[in-house]
């Protein structure tokens, strides 16, 4: 009919949503911010908020935006750990633990997220196309074996870092060495003394602490290698807390630290806690721990290695000091519960 139309384009920028876990075992008390400029620090404008009771975190990121998300302090709820470690994910992820740190150092480096993650899913030996950014190992839906096995994996980071922090290691360097080991294409061997040494040195550490922090690591690394449950790897990370201190009258040691310890034993110390619940102790052992008054925590497995005729320590006595089970390497035993136990050699 002639009417002029004028016709006008309204462009609508909507925020993007984001949510998400912070996980160790779960963190609440967490603060959350997405890092648009990446230097690490939370900034004017730059979106926040803390996990919750849920151990989630919410907020909206602005459209078209880049960058990471960083997680810190809180609570590890289920050992009641505080949270040291300064953790981050990639723009996208549901889950800010220790896996997703070493993703984004890898992407820092140079790498995409999908190179990034096949780096490091690679380096630990995972199954190939694991979202470590999205894949909740605590979630009770998924599947047990596999869950505790990517736990495991961000347990042992997690404590190594934490160990390197109480030293002094900057942990934003250490995990950048992480990264480096997973970008190199060998096997990443978190229990492995060695290994650990080389990415501490890297990390800016002296040869005698990255020998002496990677020892212990290790120790400790390989204890939740065994662990059977979720449950177990909480108990190790509170005993590994208290690792070398007396709490109590509780001193928790590594089994391979039992000759040392007792050899240079505290003041005020009535029980042994080993870290990982397992030691195998001699004879001579036993027989000095029960001259001091010493016994060993009722969790743990104590087993009593018995290579020769003759046992000083009554059956009373090792019930009293919590052994478990003894091994003999002797032909015959005779057994009195309240006398010498002592067998006939072959």
């Amino acid at each position: 009919d002639g009417a002029l139309t004028d016709v006008d384009t309204l462009t609508l920028n909507v925020a993007r949503a984001q949510q998400g876990i912070v996980q160790d075992g779960y963190i609440s008390g967490a603060m959350v911010f997405f890092d648009a400029n990446g230097n690490g620090l939370r900034d004017a404008g730059e979106p926040f908020g803390t996990t919750n009771a849920q151990r989630q975190f919410s907020f909206a990121v602005p459209p078209g935006a880049t960058g990471n998300f960083i997680a810190i302090g809180g609570t590890n709820v289920d050992t009641g750990l505080p949270n040291t470690l300064p953790l981050s994910a990639p723009l996208g992820s549901t889950v800010v633990n220790p896996l997703s740190t070493v993703v984004t150092n890898l992407i820092a480096s140079g790498q995409t997220l999908a190179q990034a993650t096949a780096s490091l899913v690679a380096s630990l030996g995972l199954p190939s196309g694991t979202d470590l950014t999205n894949f909740d190992f605590l979630d009770l839906n998924q599947d047990p074996a596999f869950a505790l096995r990517i736990q495991k994996a961000a347990t042992q980071i997690a404590q190594l870092v934490t160990d390197a922090i109480e030293a002094g290691i900057n942990p934003n360097a250490l995990f950048s060495a992480i990264a480096g080991a997973a970008a190199s294409g060998q096997s990443l061997d978190l229990t492995s003394a060695s290994a650990l040494s080389a990415i501490l040195s890297n990390a800016g550490a002296s040869p005698a602490l990255a020998a002496s922090l990677s020892a212990t690591a290790a120790a400790t690394n390989l204890a939740i290698s065994l662990a059977e449950s979720p449950e177990d790897i909480s108990r190790i990370q509170q005993e590994a807390a208290n690792l070398g201190s007396v709490v109590g009258g509780v001193l928790t040691i590594h089994p391979g630290d039992l000759a040392d310890t007792l050899a240079n034993l505290p003041a005020g110390v009535t029980t042994l806690d080993i870290l990982g619940d397992a030691v195998t102790i001699t004879p001579a052992q036993a027989a000095q721990l029960l001259a001091a008054g010493i016994s060993f925590t009722s969790g743990d497995e104590v087993e009593l290695d018995v290579d020769n005729a003759t046992l000083d320590p009554t059956l009373s006595d090792l019930q009293d000091l919590q052994v478990d089970t003894i091994k003999v390497r002797v032909a015959s035993i005779s057994v009195d519960a309240g006398s010498a136990l002592t067998g006939v050699a072959p």
